[in-house]
């Protein structure tokens, strides 16, 4: 289970930020769970797509990229209405095609350059505020 940890959180960022599930405005609860029901059938929906074109490409679905494969998705399918069922198969199968080339690079094991860690900041410079500009005038100067 500890091993999936990465995969779980990359999908609850691509469920937050690729879809923006974190910006709904919603005011009301119902309407709140509304978008966010829509955004879980969206990622499912994706997330299917995803597989089918990995399928094709004959890859592991990780290996797809959710972020180019939720664009080629959006791009191809959503923003057209087909109202004819051939007219639909054949964006579909556009759009899988083109989902395919949304692969992921391979990356090496080490990376060549090592990351730098940053020092950790002492709390009185964490959240120090910023200094105001000096005022040029003076209440007294107004009357």
């Amino acid at each position: 289970l500890y091993s999936q940890r990465v995969n779980v959180e990359v999908d609850i960022r691509n469920l937050k930020v690729v879809l923006d599930t974190e910006n709904i405005r919603a005011k009301k609860v119902d309407t709140f769970l509304k978008e966010l029901y829509t955004s879980v059938v969206a990622y499912n929906l994706v997330g299917q797509f995803r597989r089918q074109a990995a399928e094709l490409n004959q890859v592991a679905p990780r290996r797809m990229s959710f972020k180019r494969t939720w664009t080629t998705f959006q791009t191809f399918l959503l923003r057209h209405l087909h109202t004819e069922p051939e007219l639909w198969r054949e964006a579909f199968e556009r759009a899988l095609f083109y989902a395919t080339k949304d692969k992921l690079p391979n990356r090496a094991a080490n990376r060549s350059v090592k990351r730098e860690v940053y020092p950790k900041r002492s709390k009185r410079d964490q959240f120090e505020k910023r200094k105001k500009p000096p005022e040029k005038f003076k209440h007294t100067d107004l009357k």
